[in-house]
């Protein structure tokens, strides 16, 4: 029994309703406050029970980590644990269910103190909230995870926000319209170590989105930014974009200052190489010639 220990720093619990788990009081267990009081890692599902929750929320002020798993039933007491926390830096929640039924709940998450760092969102096809993030004004990583755009319609409320202690970005799965991405790049690009788009499967506009991401690039990341690692799926048409591409990135790329050698790694699915074609070949030694390129 965990009860046993003098001090519980990480504690892991998941709950599912047919598991016919009855209420437990840890609180009222022989040295369960004790046992408790620092715990600073707790990963649990939503659905706990409302009384577990307050029982917790009583004695946990300092987690620094939290994970969510978010279920069809959200447990009232869940914004309370959140509202309570005074150095949590770490928050990590992910949505198993396919629509948000939840919305007031959801809307508690502006409650999260800002000494969050570290946020981590996993969610299903569904409209959420995203609004609370612009309140993170220490928040150094953001990794926003939707398997259909629908999920990142809010991000429109983020453009414009002012991230500036942010420094890596990342969406695994669908991005936000370019438009929106571009807008927040142009205010936060500036000090992110680290950019990863994911994989976004627009086909139809997959040479567009190459384009404006090239050009996102060259335009708003950091000054020290010298590494670019693009990785290509074989329905675009890579010979196009780096025709079109290669040309205006080293231009572009020879007007900034400092002006670093440009390190460029391509990952393709397919039998292909950027010096392939003569035009590039050319292209890229002129311009290694003048320092704007090191190696591609």
């Amino acid at each position: 029994m965990f009860m046993n220990q003098t001090s519980l720093k990480i504690l892991y619990f998941e709950f599912n309703v047919n598991d016919n788990i009855p209420n437990i009081p840890f609180t009222t267990y022989p040295g369960g406050k004790d046992c408790l009081s620092n715990l600073s890692e707790f990963s649990c599902s939503s659905n706990l029970y409302l009384e577990f929750f307050y029982q917790i929320s009583r004695i946990c002020h300092n987690l620094q980590s939290l994970k969510i798993t978010f279920e069809y039933f959200i447990s009232n007491g869940l914004t309370e644990l959140i509202s309570v926390q005074k150095d949590l830096n770490y928050l990590d929640e992910s949505d198993l269910v396919y629509c948000n039924k939840h919305l007031d709940e959801r809307q508690s998450l502006a409650k999260i103190p800002n000494t969050l760092t570290i946020l981590h969102i996993v969610g299903k096809p569904c409209h959420m909230q995203l609004s609370f993030i612009s309140k993170l004004s220490n928040l150094q990583e953001l990794s926003l995870s939707f398997i259909r755009k629908k999920g990142l319609e809010e991000f429109k409320n983020l453009q414009h926000v002012i991230l500036p202690q942010l420094q890596i970005l990342t969406f695994k799965y669908k991005c936000p319209k370019v438009g929106y991405l571009i807008n927040f790049l142009e205010i936060n690009g500036k000090n992110l170590k680290k950019l990863d788009l994911g994989k976004n499967y627009s086909f139809n506009n997959s040479l567009n989105l190459a384009r404006e991401f090239l050009e996102m690039v060259v335009e708003f990341s950091p000054k020290k930014f010298h590494e670019l690692k693009l990785e290509m799926g074989s329905y675009v048409d890579i010979e196009t974009v780096f025709q079109w591409g290669l040309k205006t990135i080293f231009k572009r790329w020879a007007n900034r200052v400092p002006c670093i050698p440009l390190s460029l790694t391509i990952i393709t699915k397919i039998a292909w190489t950027i010096t392939m074609d003569e035009r590039n070949d050319k292209l890229i030694e002129m311009y290694k010639k003048l320092g704007v390129n090191k190696e591609i």
